[in-house]
């Protein structure tokens, strides 16, 4: 899971075909809503495991939908990912994404996690094993069409199911029992928060204002826990979207309107990536069945120095 400062993300894995349909992109409403359904033209995959998300300097919001999973160890000639301007209006329809191709130096290897820099928005993923894995960084010019070579950046003793960075580059990982935070990509263990208990957790993200972590699990009806960070691991965002307008099709669906900000579910078949949206953080959200958006809960936790 990752988001930007209009969404976060929670991703669970699987396969994508043209027989099966292209990724597409859900824009979600703060009651759980559909808004819109944009897939992504021409796309394919071996094993979807994650999202990143960030904005530039410009206020641009890029999505990173990672085709990283190989529980095999079978992906010699590397991973992909995939990256998508976040549309600034919600209707249905298609958007080109680029494609990048990403070669380990040592060999092929599993990863469920992508990790996006919200400052230079450099790539780096978190390979996953029995024991732990280890951190690698894209190049900070990513070229499409060509491979481009990741760099080791050292090992990480922990199993990784997802991880995210904040605005003042604190990193946040994920296994199944705890969240650590580290000073930086490669910087010293700094706490450790206890995860909830989940069938499968795998997915985290920041929230827009940074003052909470979003942690979820796989499938329809899966639940997303809202954990306020203390003080000392907030952090404010220093860049923030531009606006997003919806069609007025996409506003008839939301009958009474709103004025939080959208999220974004991205999945196909049975890929769901569900996004939940920054003003839903802190409430409980029954999501309808609506449209292609299965039901999910979003509960607000005590913050872990309140317990």
């Amino acid at each position: 899971m990752a988001c930007t400062p209009a969404a976060f993300t929670t991703a669970s894995s699987g396969p994508t075909t043209t027989a099966r349909g292209p990724p597409t992109l859900y824009a979600v409403g703060p009651d759980g809503r559909t808004r819109a359904a944009i897939s992504i033209k021409g796309a394919e995959a071996v094993d979807t495991e994650a999202m990143g998300g960030a904005v530039d300097v410009r206020g641009n919001s890029m999505l990173y939908l990672a085709d990283i999973g190989d529980n095999e160890g079978s992906r010699s000639g590397g991973v992909t990912v995939l990256a998508v301007p976040e549309p600034t209006v919600l209707a249905d329809g298609e958007v080109s994404a680029q494609r990048y191709q990403l070669v380990y130096p040592d060999g092929a290897h599993d990863a469920e996690s992508i990790l996006v820099h919200p400052q230079t928005g450099n790539l780096y993923l978190i390979t996953k094993g029995p024991s732990g894995g280890a951190i690698y960084g894209a190049p900070s010019a990513l070229v499409p069409d060509v491979n481009n070579r990741l760099e080791y950046l050292g090992a990480l003793p922990h199993v990784v199911s997802d991880g995210a960075l904040n605005a003042d580059g604190l990193m946040f990982i994920r296994g199944y029992n705890k969240i650590r935070v580290f000073a930086d990509i490669t910087g010293k263990l700094l706490e450790t928060i206890p995860a909830p208990q989940q069938p499968q957790g795998e997915s985290l993200a920041i929230s827009a204002d940074g003052r909470s972590l979003l942690a979820g699990s796989e499938g329809k009806g899966s639940s997303v826990f809202s954990l306020p960070l203390p003080e000392s691991l907030v952090a404010t965002p220093a860049n923030t979207p531009g606006p997003m307008t919806s069609a007025p099709a996409a506003q008839e669906s939301e009958p009474g309107g709103s004025d939080l900000p959208l999220a974004w579910l991205a999945g196909a078949g049975a890929l769901l990536l569900v996004l939940v949206g920054a003003g839903a953080a802190t409430s409980v959200i029954r999501r309808r069945r609506e449209r292609h958006a299965p039901p999910a809960d979003v509960i607000a936790l005590p913050s872990q120095r309140d317990r």
